[in-house]
This record gives C-alpha cells, structure tokens and sequence, in this order.
C-alpha cells in the first residue's frame, strides 16, 4: 500500500528560511509545500513524481474536453427531445449489459 504524502503549509517568509529543508523534505518525498502569503496559497513544491502526474492529468483533462467538443458537433443538428431518447437508450442498453455481466460472474 502507497504510503501518504502528507501536506506542510507554510507562510512566504517561513518558506524562505527554511527552503532547503523543505525542498529535502519534498525531495525524500516526506510532504507537499503549501506556500502562503497573508494566509492565501500563492505557490506549491511538490516532488517530480507528484509533477509528472499533474501534468498526465492535464493531458487527460485536455483530451477528454476536446472529445467532448467534437462529440457536441457531432451532435449540434439533433433535436434536443432526440438527443434525450438516445440517450437514454443507450443508457438502458448498457445498464442491460452490466447486469448479464455481473449474473454471468456468479
């Protein structure tokens, strides 16, 4: 099981102070950095490993919005109460399926 990262937030000025304990901290991938000022987050230091994965989940985000877009283009000349029926087809159609599925599985 993955051990948790835990999460130190701490204030501009503290940060500074401490920024090489802190980035060794990160590093040993021990915390994530929280840095505010005026008690608002203005920054974060995270791990390499945390920014990889951050930046995967952008990538994905991205994609899925551009699906989503041409999905919606796709579908821009449907009428509204047609969308809805097929939908909910489709919706029962797959809801059919998991059910047998999950009987077949027992």
């Amino acid at each position: 099981m993955a051990e948790t990262i835990s999460k130190t937030t701490v204030n501009f000025t503290e940060a500074r102070s401490h920024l090489s304990e802190l980035v060794n901290q990160v590093a040993r991938e021990e915390t994530r950095v929280v840095i505010e000022k005026h008690g608002v987050p203005v920054g974060v230091i995270v791990s390499p490993r945390d920014l990889r994965f951050l930046e995967a989940q952008a990538e994905i985000e991205k994609r899925q919005m551009e699906a989503i877009t041409r999905i919606g283009q796709a579908f821009a000349d449907v009428p509204d109460d047609e969308l809805e029926r097929e939908l909910r087809k489709a919706q029962a159609e797959a809801r059919a399926e998991m059910r047998r599925e999950r009987d077949t599985s027992r």
